[in-house]
This record gives C-alpha cells, sequence and structure tokens, in this order.
C-alpha cells in the first residue's frame, strides 16, 4: 500500500469516527467548565490523612456517531493539607495541584445522557517542607501519572453532575486518591 493510499485510509477513519451524527445531537461536544470537590486521601512517605478538596475543571470533547465521547480536560485546586507529618523533624503543607488528562467514554441510555468515562494523564502538586527545628522551607513537587474514571450525567441542555475518582502514585514517598463530585457547564 502506498503512502498516499495510507493516507487516505487513516482520514477516511479519521472522519468515520470523528464525524458527529447528521440527524441526532450529540449531548457531550464542546467546550466544558466546572466546580469540582471532594475528598482527598494521601499518603506521604509513611503518614497518611484525608482531607476537603476543591478545584476546577475545563476541557473539550467531541462525542462520534456510535457515541464514542474524546476528549482532552485540564484540573487546578486544593486540598487543605497544612501541617502534614511525613518526614523526621519536618512538616508538610500542601500547595495547589494541576492536572491534564486525555478522556474517553461511551455515553448510553435511550436518550444518550449518560456518560461512563475513563481518563489518563500528567498531574502535579506542589509541597513546603518545614522544617520543626530550623523553620527552614524548601520548596519541593511531585509530577506524575493520573488516572481515573467516573459517570456524569446531562440534566439539562447545557449542564451535567459528575462523579468521579482519580489515583495518582508520582514517587515511592507518595499517593493520592480523589473521589468528587462536580457540576459542569457546556458551551
Amino acid at each position: 500500500m502506498t503512502l498516499l493510499k495510507k493516507s487516505k485510509a487513516v482520514l477516511a477513519l479519521s472522519v468515520l469516527l470523528a464525524a458527529p451524527a447528521a440527524a441526532e445531537e450529540t449531548s457531550f461536544s464542546g467546550i466544558f467548565i466546572g466546580a469540582e470537590g471532594g475528598y482527598d486521601s494521601s499518603k506521604f512517605n509513611g503518614g497518611s490523612d484525608g482531607t476537603v478538596y476543591i478545584g476546577g475543571i475545563a476541557g473539550y470533547r467531541f462525542q462520534t456517531y456510535n457515541n464514542l465521547v474524546l476528549g482532552i480536560e485540564g484540573t487546578y485546586g486544593k486540598n487543605n493539607y497544612d501541617g502534614f507529618g511525613g518526614f523526621d523533624f519536618s512538616t508538610v503543607d500542601y500547595g495547589n495541584e494541576w492536572s491534564v488528562s486525555a478522556t474517553a467514554g461511551i455515553a448510553f441510555g435511550d436518550d444518550s445522557q449518560n456518560l461512563i468515562f475513563g481518563k489518563i494523564g500528567y498531574m502535579e502538586t506542589r509541597r513546603d517542607i518545614i522544617n520543626d527545628e530550623t523553620s527552614a522551607v524548601t520548596k519541593d513537587k511531585d509530577t506524575g501519572l493520573r488516572f481515573g474514571g467516573g459517570y456524569e450525567r446531562k440534566f439539562l441542555e447545557n449542564f451535567s453532575v459528575r462523579l468521579s475518582a482519580d489515583y495518582a502514585k508520582p514517587d515511592d514517598f507518595y499517593k493520592q486518591f480523589q473521589a468528587k463530585a462536580a457540576f459542569i457547564l457546556s458551551f
């Protein structure tokens, strides 16, 4: 198969998968923003704790004719860990965290207003490590892979509610699990 034929085949397959249904409205296509909150459970260097997570979410996704939903989304938020132990003679205060992820899911139901999705992406969490004896502050960050999944239900044309969970283990010292709910506006 020549390069030209391969290119045409890839283009035809891309159009076939990405083209929204002409006769059917797609529920999960377009730009979206939202607010999310939930519970964050983290383990850091042998210590563990749980706290509230509050953040925002934004992204773009498109729904194909066969109800496959593909997209990209970013999150930015803060958990309320302050004074979290984990090192000998030091305290850890967590700052903001952000992530960017690719998403894939399936819209289902008689009205295609339900979405089950998975995601995988990059995350970064910043923290200050404070020496309890000298009060010296060391700036640090964890970066790594985040993956998760969830369920979203469209209630109005531009409004949906999402329940999701994420897991990250960027290094040997830090693990994070988040269970979240979000209110999402679509454009």
